[in-house]
């Protein structure tokens, strides 16, 4: 049975984010939350970047932070998980490569360049924000 490049890094995918999440195998014994982590994440870094782009990188960490999967984040949906991992994933996008609006837009569902936009500058404000309270608290 043959699966293509992006079925197997989905799988792996989900297998990396159930250990970091520390969600049991379908054994009898509990896995830790770390165990096994680095291991995963150099084999992430090493077989699947391969085939991986950054964006698509960023769209897995920003996924596996906010505990949705990269499909919430590229669907319709408004919830608000999906929309602050999206709004997260467009911001690192814009500003640790050099992918354009309409691009970024295209890798979340074919979205307007001003949506993009929009999201990364809600993200600005909400990091602005965290900033300022931890400030204050200091």
């Amino acid at each position: 049975m043959n699966i293509g490049i992006e079925e197997a890094q989905k799988a792996h995918g989900l297998a990396v984010r159930a250990r970091l999440m520390g969600k049991p195998k379908l054994t009898s014994k509990p896995i830790a939350p770390a165990e096994n982590t680095i291991r995963d994440i150099l084999c992430i870094s090493t077989v699947s970047a391969k085939f991986m782009t950054a964006s698509d990188w960023i769209v897995l960490q920003v996924s596996a932070a906010h505990n949705v999967t990269d499909h919430d984040m590229k669907s319709k949906r408004r919830n608000k998980p999906a929309v602050l991992a999206r709004h997260e994933a467009m911001y690192r996008m814009r500003n640790e490569t050099t992918m354009s609006l309409p691009l970024i837009g295209r890798k979340f569902g074919d979205r307007d360049h001003t949506t993009v936009l929009y999201g990364i500058r809600k993200h600005a404000e909400r990091l602005a924000a965290q900033a300022a309270s931890i400030e204050a608290v200091v």
